[in-house]
């Protein structure tokens, strides 16, 4: 099974240089998701402007990355913008007839003299090209968002994004988030400041499982975990606190699924509630991929005999390596 969604890629900004000349062309592309894991896309080569280098050639680029498509499910894993990953979005340049690449990553990652400095002619990291370089960057980036917002509009696909942990969690939630685990590897709890764990035992910071955002369709069902919290009482408010800095700051103001089914009657205290997608509440294996965080209220947290459907469109914590 597969799908496709269209975006734009290219500058309409011209630039020129007496090496290089970007003519300002954007153009559409459709990018196609086929189920798998760790699938790799690259669009056609498209003419962007010409090299005066070695001789004058045609200028090609092109976008690549990776994501994964669970069909099944409806669901598609890609990174963040700003996530530093090899398998983000990236902008491939080549003056025509070479096989000079030149790899610009919208993240701050990549390996630069690996992937631009080592060409013969084909280096725009160089005083002969000032500003090139952030050009590419941003149509590596604007590509990159325009991938998540045509994602995004389908209103049926979900979408995991991978992300580092988001700046502006205080302290005090970031511990509380953390997990103990006994020398065996088996999970103790949350980790408590005030608590005196004996010798050995792990502390595993929240940075090791924290995987990013996670944003559901509308309608889109899910249920609570069961067993998810160790020690729900001391780790709930930091659940919440994890959701706010990740989006921006704002605090939600209701339950994702407000009042729905008809039997639940959502109350006005919000929780960072452990759920997974679809209909049917469930223990979930350590390690897991699975597990989300979205704000619900107590009504919702406390009941496993019911699913949730999102009202609108929703911003989910997404947990990798679940408690391992």
């Amino acid at each position: 099974m597969s799908f496709c969604v269209k975006l734009s890629i290219g500058s309409p900004v011209p630039y020129q240089v007496p090496t290089l000349n970007l003519h300002g062309h954007v153009y559409e592309i459709e990018v196609s998701f086929k189920e798998g894991i760790n699938n790799y896309f690259t669009s056609p080569e498209l003419e962007f402007g010409d090299v005066h280098i070695g001789g004058r050639r045609k200028l090609f680029g092109a976008l690549t990355f990776r994501y994964s498509y669970d069909a099944k499910r409806n669901i598609v894993r890609v990174c963040g913008t700003d996530f530093p990953s090899a398998d983000g979005m990236a902008f491939i340049t080549r003056p025509e007839g070479t096989e000079q690449y030149a790899y610009e990553h919208a993240a701050n990652a990549g390996f630069a003299a690996d992937e631009v400095h080592h060409n013969r002619d084909w280096n725009y990291n160089s005083p002969l090209t000032p500003g090139a370089a952030k050009i590419f960057k941003d149509i590596a980036r604007s590509a990159n968002e325009a991938l998540i917002a045509a994602l995004t509009a389908t209103n049926t696909v979900s979408i995991q994004i991978r992300e580092t942990l988001p700046a502006g969690l205080p302290l005090e939630h970031y511990l509380k988030l953390s997990t103990v685990h006994n020398p065996d590897g088996k999970l103790i709890g949350t980790f408590d400041p005030a608590h005196n764990y004996g010798e050995g035992v792990q502390i595993k910071k929240l940075d090791s499982y924290y995987g990013g955002k996670w944003n559901v369709p509308v309608n889109g069902p899910f249920a609570n975990v069961i067993g998810s919290t160790p020690d729900p009482t001391h780790s709930a408010p930091s659940w919440i606190a994890l959701w706010i800095a990740a989006y921006g700051g704002v605090t939600p103001v209701g339950c994702t699924s407000l009042n729905f089914p008809s039997t639940v009657k959502c109350g006005p205290v919000l929780i960072g509630g452990h759920v997974i997608d679809g209909e049917v509440p469930a223990a979930v294996a350590s390690g897991s991929n699975d597990v989300m965080i979205l704000p619900i209220c107590h009504a919702h947290n406390n009941n496993n005999k019911v699913y949730m459907e999102a009202i609108t469109r929703q911003n989910a914590i997404w947990l990798s390596n679940y408690m391992n």
